[in-house]
């Protein structure tokens, strides 16, 4: 008897945890992430890289400020949810005005990490949304666990691999001056 009331109060104590600070804390993270961000076009400007008064900054801004304002609504839910409405309405691979703010940026290398700075932004969105999905938490944390050891795995496989290559060659050379 005791097991199952430990059992049962250590459940809800971690749903109140996953459900209260966790939730308010993903959302916290990812709203300091996009205000970095936001900073970091606010420095383009201020380089003169990008103008103040330019709607191309006026437009990503917003956007930016959009996705900080809105971060506590997000889910994966929500966001499939959107998709499969905008792909039924022949909207999803419509060009957007954040598409076209950073297109019409005239420096290429401006343009490159403005577009790195808004896909960092979107990432940070997704993963806060993974995390706060209790459902998605249990399948990701174990599938990307697996591409984590498989990925050390064979990098630790290709480096014995090169050691042997290597050290096989040294007998070679040993080989033919002998």
């Amino acid at each position: 008897m005791l097991d199952a009331t430990a059992t049962a109060l250590m459940l809800m104590v971690l749903g109140w945890i996953y459900y209260g600070p966790w939730q308010d804390l993903c959302t916290d993270m990812t709203r300091q992430v996009l205000f970095a961000k936001r900073g970091r076009l606010f420095d383009f400007a201020a380089d003169g890289k990008l103008s103040f008064d330019a709607q191309n900054y006026r437009t990503i801004r917003t956007y930016i400020e959009h996705s900080i304002r809105y971060a506590h609504e997000l889910t994966i839910w929500k966001h499939l949810r959107a998709r499969i409405l905008l792909n039924r309405m022949g909207q999803l691979n419509r060009e957007t005005p954040l598409d076209r703010a950073i297109a019409s940026i005239e420096d290429q290398e401006t343009r490159e990490q403005v577009k790195l700075l808004i896909r960092d932004g979107n990432l940070s969105l997704l993963a806060m949304a993974i995390v706060k999905s209790p459902v998605l938490l249990l399948v990701t944390v174990p599938v990307i666990g697996a591409i984590t050891i498989y990925a050390i795995v064979t990098s630790q496989i290709g480096k014995v691999k090169a050691e042997l290559v290597k050290e096989a060659r040294g007998l070679e050379a040993e080989a033919q001056y002998a």
